[in-house]
């Protein structure tokens, strides 16, 4: 099914992505153009615009993407060691867990090392997205398993390109468990549904469980729809 043309998904896509290229670029030691606009321009697909009807809006829209990564790049100090870029971590929850056996995967958009020696994990929002604690926290355990040092800190931060807010994670422990407990209890849930509670939105695309479990979607409710597909 081709995903329905949005221009915020789209923006958001090539700010994504142009961060991406940058900053792989940084950690590969490679040089590259101050300009990102041709990055911009590569990224955000001319044609789908023309397909819609919406070309007008294009350079508008390139200009945000410019403006959106320009801003994530200069976040990050130009000393500093790029250590991953758009890396998935996962992490096994172990017997002493209510869902032993679980495994926990979160992508993260930017890891990397200050010149002063502490590492930050960072991952940015575009439109009005807000912090997603789960993800925050996914990642946090995985960097921190992967990078585990017990001397330097470890930061992690949602950056909102748009407003220009800035979310630092509280590394409280208590904080962290709670988001835990609340991770573990959905997992639970999870494996117990026959059905999942739908909510329609811009990322229904992505979702496990829209072919399966999924109330609107899902295989399980076919027999109860009133319309056939």
């Amino acid at each position: 099914v081709a995903a329905e043309f949005n221009r915020g998904t789209l923006r958001g896509s090539a700010v994504h992505k142009v961060l991406a290229h940058v900053f792989s670029a940084r950690r590969d030691g490679e040089i590259i153009d101050d300009d990102i606009r041709p990055l911009a321009e590569r990224f955000l697909p001319e044609h789908t615009y023309k397909k819609a009807g919406a070309h007008a809006e294009w350079p508008s829209d390139v200009e945000s993407v410019v403006r959106l990564a320009g801003a994530g790049i200069a976040r990050v100090n130009r000393e500093a060691t790029i250590l991953e870029v758009e890396t998935s971590f996962s992490h096994w929850r172990d017997t002493g867990s209510r869902v032993a056996g679980a495994q926990l995967v979160g992508k993260v958009d930017l890891v990397y090392r200050h010149p002063e020696g502490f590492i930050e994990q960072v991952e940015f929002k575009t439109g009005f997205a807000q912090p997603d604690p789960f993800q925050q926290v996914i990642c946090r355990i995985g960097v921190r398993e992967k990078y585990h040092s017990t001397d330097q800190p470890l930061l992690s931060t949602t950056v909102q390109l748009t407003s220009g807010e800035e979310f630092p994670l509280d590394g409280d422990r208590a904080v962290l468990r709670t988001v835990l407990t609340e991770i573990e209890e959905i997992i639970v849930r999870i494996w117990r549904a026959e059905e999942w509670p739908a909510r329609e939105n811009d990322r229904c695309h992505f979702c496990n469980f829209r072919n399966t479990l999924c109330s609107l979607k899902g295989e399980w409710s076919h027999p109860h729809r009133l319309i056939k597909e």
